[in-house]
């Protein structure tokens, strides 16, 4: 396995949506398989094996987007563009069966920059325990209730709070964790370890 491949990928994804944007395309269901991609790349510069797609061997191998065959790890991963009615990012789960059922051990979260749609803006990084939280649903701000189970992200504590009282529902501890200590998170691709 080359340890550069999910690099070019990655680079050759990036230089087309700079083509997309400049001919005013945009896709974000692309987003998300680039999240993965770009993910892979981060995962595969610490000497993990990675697969990803059809790639994915062995048993559960594909509860997750991707996998690491060595270590039996999966890994999934959720991206968010900046929603302008909300003010901030959010992460789905849909129904929570996701995190109920176990099907991740680690799951990385990715907000794109508001700017540059393509470009990454933070890299976070949980366990399966961490978000164990977010299978509760919350459905007085979901917009549909199948994907009620939502980790929410506005940049600092004061702005996601100001955003959470316009609702009924209850801040979450890792939401209040994530904004107010986001360093805890931020590629912190030890949790991974966590697992060894």
């Amino acid at each position: 396995m080359k340890k550069t491949r999910f690099n070019e990928v990655v680079h050759h994804l990036k230089t087309a949506f700079q083509l997309m944007d400049q001919n005013g395309i945009f896709d974000s269901r692309m987003l998300s398989k680039y999240a993965e991609f770009y993910v892979a790349w981060k995962i595969e510069e610490l000497d993990y094996e990675v697969q990803i797609g059809s790639e994915r061997t062995g048993k559960n191998s594909k509860n997750a987007d991707i996998y690491l065959p060595n270590e039996r790890i999966r890994v999934e991963v959720k991206s968010s563009i900046f929603k302008f009615p909300q003010e901030g990012w959010s992460a789905s789960f849909g129904k929570g069966t996701q995190i109920t059922k176990h099907k991740f051990d680690v799951c990385v979260f990715i907000p794109f920059s508001i700017e540059e749609w393509w470009e990454v803006e933070n890299t976070f990084v949980f366990t399966h325990e961490e978000l164990r939280e977010i299978s509760n649903p919350r459905y007085s701000m979901a917009a549909f209730k199948n994907n009620a189970c939502l980790l929410l992200y506005h940049g600092y504590y004061e702005k996601y709070s100001n955003y959470m009282e316009s609702w009924d529902d209850p801040e979450y501890k890792i939401e209040i964790d994530l904004h107010k200590n986001p360093e805890k998170y931020q590629e912190n691709w030890d949790k991974i370890k966590e697992f060894l």
